[in-house]
C-alpha cells in the first residue's frame, strides 16, 4: 500500500507543479499570447492578451493588460489597456462567477442587430474608467469619450450587449446623431421596451440641459421634467421634415418644460431667443391629447422659410378639444401685431375675435393668386375673423403684369368667413379699405377706397374708387367662387381723366393729354389654364373732342375702332362655355359701378 500513497502524492505534487508552471507561464507574455491563440480558436472572438496579473492577496482578482477583442462578423470589438475580472469562487458553478469586470481607457465599438454576436459572460458589475465608446442601433449612432460609469447587473442580449439594469455614468463628451454634448451625467434604468432616466443633465453648445423622463423603444418620449438655458443647435432639419415628425405616431408628453434664451436653426427655419413653460401637454399624431395645457412663450425671431416674425409673444390654454390664443402679439415686416382667437379640433375652424396690424409694409409673394386658388392646409377647415384693423401700412404687388401699391393703407374687417371647407373665398361679412395715395400700373391715384363683400351664395363682390389727376375712375368686380372654376366679371369707369392712362391699364393706343370718359367691361375666369385668353369684353372711349374710340377683347385678343356715331355697334364674341357660367352672374347684380 505504501507504492500507492507514494504514487499519489507523486501525481498530486506534479498536478500542483503543472498549476504553478500554467500560473507562472500565464503572467508572461509567451503564456498570454498561447492563451489568446486557444481561446480565439474555440469561440466565435478573436483575443489577443498582451499579459495577466495576479495577487494572492486578492485572489479573485485577474487584471489583463492590452487587451484586444474582435468578434469575427466585426460587429463588436475593444481595445483596452487594462481588464479587471474580480471573480466570486463560490459562485464558480453557478452562473454568476463573475462579480466585477472593469475596463480602463478602453475603445468598445458595438452595433446592435437581431444577428449581433452574443457575449458569452456576464456579471454581477460592469464597470468602464476613462473609455470611449460607439454604439449603433438602426438609425441611433451614440458616441462616448471620456466615459466612467458601468451598470448593474450586466447580462448582454443578442441585440443588446449592455443588457438591462441600472446604470449611471459621467461623460466628457456624448455625440447621439451629431448632436454633441459635454459634461454629461445620467443616472437611471434600461429596461426590455424602456430607459427611464431618473436624472440627466450636461451642456450642449454652451448652454445647460437637465431634466428627467423615460424613451421608449417604439420612440415615444415623456419628458416628466426638462430645463435647457441658452442652449444652441444648428441642424439640416427642413420645416416640413420638422412638421413630419410632429405629425408621427411616437407620443410625446411634456409634464414640465422650462426654456431659457434658446436659439435653433433648421435647414429653411430658425429661432432665436425663445423662452416658454409648458404644462401638461401630450401630443400624438400631431395633435394633443390632454385635456388641459398651458403654454407661454416669448421669442426673439422666428423664421419658417421665406417668413419672419421678431419679438414673438404667446399664451396660449388647452380646454379640451379647443385652443384659446388669448394673445400673441409681435412684429411683422416692420409692423406690430396683436390678436387673440380660438382654434377647434373638430372641424378645424379657426377664429380670430380681434386682431390688429400697424405699419407693415408688405410684398405680396410672386404666386399670391395662385396660393388663395388652392386648398387651405390640412389643419383649416374655416377661417372666420370676427373684428381684423390695419393702419398705416404698405401693400405692394411687383408682378411686371399688373403692379400696384397703396401707402398709408388702413383696413376694417367685420364677421367675415375667408375660408369654408378648405376652400378661399369671400363666404360672409364685408371689408373696406382706403389708403392716402398709390399707383395701379404706374399711374399714380389718390384716396383710392376698396369695399369687399359677399354677394348671393356663393358670389362676392368688390368695388375700387380712386382719384387721379384730372378725374375719377371706378371699378367693381363680381365673382363666382366654385371649386373647378372662378368666373368673373369686371367692369370699370372713368370720368374726365387722362385717356394715356388706360395704355398702362392694359389697353393701348391712346394719345396723351387726352381728356375724357370711358366704360369698359371683361369676363373671364381666374382658374383658366391661360388668364389672358379667358378674357372678353370691350372698352368704350369718349373723348371730349373728337371722336368715339373702341375695343374689343374676344379671347385675349384686342381689336380697335373709330367712329363718329354716338353709339356704334360692338363688335359681337361668342362666348365659350367657361364664360357661359360667367354671363349668368352678371345678371344678379345689374350694375357694379356707376358709370
Amino acid at each position: 500500500m505504501k507504492w500507492l500513497t507514494k504514487l499519489i502524492t507523486y501525481i498530486l505534487l506534479l498536478f500542483l507543479l503543472v498549476i504553478i508552471f500554467a500560473y507562472i507561464g500565464l503572467q508572461t507574455r509567451w503564456g498570454a499570447s498561447y492563451s489568446s491563440q486557444f481561446l480565439s480558436k474555440f469561440t466565435d472572438f478573436d483575443i489577443d492578451v498582451g499579459i495577466m496579473g495576479h495577487q494572492f492577496s486578492t485572489p479573485g482578482e485577474f487584471v489583463f493588460q492590452d487587451v484586444k477583442l474582435e468578434s469575427q462578423n466585426k460587429d463588436l470589438s475593444l481595445n483596452a489597456r487594462q481588464v479587471v475580472i474580480d471573480i466570486n469562487w463560490q459562485n464558480l458553478f453557478s452562473g454568476n462567477a463573475i462579480r466585477r469586470l472593469v475596463i480602463t481607457q478602453g475603445e468598445l465599438a458595438a452595433t446592435s442587430s437581431e444577428s449581433s454576436t452574443k457575449l458569452p459572460i456576464s456579471a454581477s458589475i460592469l464597470q468602464f474608467e476613462n473609455s470611449q465608446i460607439k454604439f449603433k442601433q438602426a438609425d441611433k449612432t451614440v458616441e462616448l469619450t471620456g466615459f466612467t460609469g458601468g451598470i448593474t447587473p450586466w447580462i448582454p442580449t443578442t441585440n443588446h450587449p449592455f443588457g438591462y439594469g441600472d446604470f449611471r455614468f459621467t461623460t466628457n463628451q456624448m455625440t447621439i446623431n451629431d448632436l454633441p454634448f459635454r459634461n454629461v451625467a445620467i443616472t437611471g434604468k434600461l429596461q426590455e421596451k424602456v430607459t427611464d432616466i431618473s436624472k440627466a443633465s450636461g451642456y450642449l453648445n454652451n448652454g445647460y440641459i437637465s431634466g428627467e423622463g423615460k424613451a421608449f423603444t417604439d420612440g415615444s418620449i415623456i419628458i416628466d421634467s426638462l430645463t435647457m438655458n441658452k442652449v444652441g443647435w444648428q441642424n439640416n432639419i427642413s420645416f416640413d421634415a420638422l412638421f413630419d415628425a410632429i405629425n408621427s405616431d411616437k407620443t410625446l408628453q411634456i409634464k414640465n418644460l422650462e426654456l431659457t434664451n434658446i436659439d435653433i436653426q433648421g435647414k429653411d427655419w430658425a429661432l432665436s431667443g425663445l423662452s416658454t413653460e409648458i404644462d401638461q401637454l401630450s401630443f400624438v399624431r400631431g395633435s394633443w391629447n390632454s385635456p388641459k395645457s398651458k403654454i407661454n412663450f416669448n421669442m426673439g425671431q422666428l423664421v419658417i422659410q421665406e417668413q419672419q416674425l421678431d419679438t414673438l409673444i404667446g399664451e396660449l390654454d388647452i380646454n379640451g378639444d379647443t385652443i384659446d390664443i388669448n394673445k400673441l402679439s409681435g412684429y411683422y415686416n416692420k409692423g406690430v401685431f396683436n390678436l387673440s382667437g380660438s382654434w377647434q379640433r373638430n372641424d378645424k375652424v379657426l377664429t380670430i375675435d380681434d386682431a390688429k396690424l400697424a405699419g407693415v409694409l408688405y410684398t405680396l409673394p410672386e404666386k399670391w393668386l395662385e396660393f388663395f386658388v388652392e386648398p387651405a392646409p390640412s389643419w383649416l377647415s374655416g377661417l372666420s375673423i370676427k373684428k381684423f384693423n390695419l393702419s398705416q401700412s404698405l401693400l405692394m404687388n411687383i408682378q411686371p403684369q399688373f403692379t400696384f401699391e397703396f401707402t398709408a393703407l388702413s383696413a376694417n374687417i367685420e364677421n367675415m368667413d375667408l375660408i369654408k371647407q378648405s376652400q378661399w373665398g369671400i363666404w360672409s361679412g364685408k371689408a373696406t379699405l382706403t389708403a392716402d395715395s398709390g399707383t395701379i400700373n404706374q399711374v399714380i391715384v389718390r384716396r383710392p377706397f376698396v369695399e369687399i363683400r359677399q354677394s348671393g351664395k356663393s358670389s362676392a363682390a368688390a368695388s375700387l374708387t380712386v382719384s387721379t389727376d384730372k378725374g375719377i375712375s371706378k371699378l367693381g368686380l363680381l365673382i363666382k367662387q366654385e371649386p373647378k372654376k372662378i368666373p368673373f366679371l369686371l367692369r370699370a369707369s372713368g370720368t374726365n381723366i387722362d385717356l394715356s392712362n388706360l395704355n398702362q391699364w392694359g389697353w393701348a393706343g391712346f394719345p396723351a393729354q387726352m381728356i375724357g370718359d370711358f366704360d369698359a367691361t371683361l369676363q373671364g375666369d381666374f382658374l383658366s389654364s391661360s388668364l389672358q385668353k379667358s378674357l372678353n369684353g370691350e372698352l368704350v372711349v369718349i373723348p371730349l373732342q373728337g371722336k368715339q374710340m373702341y375695343r374689343t377683347v374676344v379671347k385675349g385678343e384686342v381689336t380697335s375702332s373709330v367712329s363718329e356715331t354716338p353709339e356704334p355697334p360692338i363688335v359681337p364674341y361668342e362666348a365659350s362655355p367657361e364664360q357661359q357660367s360667367t354671363q349668368s352672374i352678371e345678371a344678379q347684380i345689374p350694375s357694379l359701378i356707376t358709370p
